[in-house]
């Protein structure tokens, strides 16, 4: 999944690399990849998903904040055009590899439209039971839905507004959204064909995202005051601590669960709220600096993208295998993922963003 590329930390408002940001794309979709990947070992594997949508509603607002404290305006033109060359070349791609795989993967071929039409248009999350090799597509719908109208509003409301107003704002938006997601946690909403439930709707999973919105807006006030919110120290003991609920996550916490649905749901997203916080205080911390997690997050989109038509197609499709099958089957799902994520990345992406240059604001 895609948070951006940009990353800005300075009190100029100047674009900066924050290396600690890329890793945690990196472990976040290393996650997804074991929920999908480790035979449903690692049910809570979901949680990555709400790594990156922490880190989008972070970023994306940052950069917003910086173009408007900057010329009290923000180009919406821009904006979606270098959304647009960032997103959807690998989504292409992506939902091309599907169709190519989906027949060979088992699947009936009067279902494929309605997925790839959902995928492209990015609806999935609003269809129940969407078949087929692009389920997973429905985080980047709540992403895509994001990035479209957030940009409209903080700048023709919010960002006219105080800080304190602005605090407040997305404090009761994110209540408003908990409140719904608890309620649909009971009674999902079917109108038609559109399915609203509280797992994968845009108006429940924005939760995450407006956590992310609320550090920018903190953060991005910090440094106007001179505030230093850098951390020089590494904090390891609560780094630690957050890898070990991390661990307990992954292990004991499935995403659509009556702990979560009840609430649960609160506790995981500050979780990655204040994972992501601490990755923006160290951006330097020796965690963040594994050159093998960085190359992995640099590519977590097209990873994302491609992962889920591939592991579908090496499936075990006549149950339990013995752990040699299991080992060679789960080595080619990640071995071939991280190839077609390279590749995609190096000859389709990267050539395609040298264009976004041209859309960025100086």
């Amino acid at each position: 999944m895609d948070a951006s590329e940009e990353q800005i930390t300075s009190s100029t408002q100047k674009l900066k690399y924050v290396p600690s940001l890329d890793s945690l794309r990196g472990y976040a979709v290393l996650m997804v990849l074991l929920v999908h990947g480790a035979n449903r070992f690692f049910i809570g594997g979901w949680v990555g998903v709400d790594l990156f949508f922490v880190i989008s509603g972070y970023l994306i607002t940052s950069l917003l904040i910086g173009e408007y404290n900057k010329y009290n305006d923000i180009s919406l033109v821009k904006f979606y055009t270098r959304r647009f060359l960032r997103l959807l070349p690998a989504l292409f791609t992506g939902v091309l590899l599907a169709n190519i795989l989906w027949s060979y993967s088992g699947f009936e071929n009067s279902h494929r439209l309605k997925a790839t039409l959902a995928a492209l248009f990015y609806f999935t999350n609003f269809i129940k039971d969407v078949p087929g090799n692009l389920i997973h597509l429905w985080s980047l719908a709540v992403e895509e839905h994001f990035y479209i109208f957030w940009p409209v509003l903080v700048l023709f409301f919010l960002f006219r507004l105080g800080y304190k107003k602005q605090i407040w704002f997305v404090v009761v938006l994110l209540l408003a959204v908990t409140a719904f997601r608890l309620y649909l946690g009971n009674v999902p909403i079917d109108i038609g064909p559109i399915h609203i439930d509280s797992y994968h709707s845009t108006f429940c999973r924005i939760d995450c995202i407006l956590l992310g919105v609320i550090m920018a807006i903190v953060l991005s006030h910090l440094k106007q005051a001179n505030v230093n919110f850098i951390r020089p120290q590494n904090d390891n003991a609560l780094l630690a601590l957050y890898g070990v609920l991390f661990v307990a996550v992954m292990f004991l916490v499935a995403g659509v669960s009556p702990w979560s649905q009840k609430g649960g749901f609160i506790a995981t997203n500050l979780l990655c709220a204040f994972t992501v916080l601490f990755a923006v205080q160290h951006p330097q911390h020796p965690f963040f600096l594994n050159k093998a997690i960085l190359w992995v997050g640099k590519r977590s989109y097209g990873i994302y993208v491609y992962h889920y038509p591939i592991f579908l197609f090496f499936t075990f499709k006549n149950g339990p295998q013995d752990i040699k099958t299991y080992i060679i089957i789960t080595l080619l799902r990640f071995g071939l993922t991280f190839i077609i994520a390279a590749l995609s990345f190096k000859y389709i992406e990267q050539p395609i963003l040298n264009y976004k240059k041209r859309f960025e604001v100086n």
